[in-house]
């Protein structure tokens, strides 16, 4: 199966390098497509990764489970979201959380190997792929800062509120969280019907409205 070239060029990955040095890159690493369905896990917690993915289509969940049987849903991946990039430049190569599929789909995947120990790539290539990973990684650390404080407020309605005024500083007052109510459950670290029983009291006294994913903030 052939790899999505255009996605490719416009993800994070390549930013900053031509149509050239990207067709370049898709030679000498080659790529491969992996499909995945709804429901599937991709990797598990622990599991030792030789490489790094894009997401091409659907939705991943980057997922920790607890010895109490919780999950706690750090993250959701949307394309062109790049896969697996902590596990890749450790140095165990290990995942830090289990990988499981919202929706089917597909990710594009290339080899530690044929990505950075390869000799086809120009140096000058490689860096600028080093560079745009250290940029990801480095808004990635600032997004799980920003959880952190949230996860850090002591009850269920001070980390919903927070969440969703992060979202209103860049979507307005009708905001989309991108999640199922048991996904934003799992996010904020808490049962799906504490969170449900607290957003329909904070809709009788006026403070949201929501329906699905959407929510609307009157505070």
């Amino acid at each position: 199966m052939a790899v999505n070239r255009k996605l490719l060029t416009t993800s994070y990955l390549f930013s900053s390098l031509s149509d050239h040095d990207v067709g370049l890159v898709l030679a000498a690493a080659k790529p491969s497509t992996r499909a995945f369905r709804r429901g599937d896990v991709i990797w598990r917690e622990g599991a030792v990764m030789d490489g790094l993915g894009v997401l091409e289509e659907g939705v991943l969940l980057f997922q920790r489970y607890h010895t109490d049987g919780k999950i706690q849903l750090a993250r959701i991946h949307t394309p062109p979201d790049i896969l697996n990039l902590e596990a890749s430049v450790s140095r165990k190569k290990t995942s830090p959380a289990t990988v499981a599929a919202a929706t089917d789909g597909a990710y594009i995947w290339f080899t530690h190997a044929g990505l950075f120990d390869n000799r086809a790539i120009p140096e000058r290539t490689q860096r600028k792929i080093l560079m745009n990973l250290l940029s990801y990684l480095a808004d990635d650390c600032i997004r799980f800062m920003n959880k952190s404080d949230i996860l850090s407020r002591r009850t269920v309605r001070e980390r919903a509120m927070l969440f969703l005024g992060v979202l209103r500083a860049k979507q307005g007052d009708t905001v989309d969280t991108g999640m199922t109510q048991e996904e934003f459950a799992q996010y904020l670290c808490v049962d799906r019907s504490t969170l449900s029983n607290e957003l329909n009291k904070m809709r009788k006294e006026g403070l949201i409205d929501f329906r699905g994913r959407k929510y609307t903030l009157h505070y």
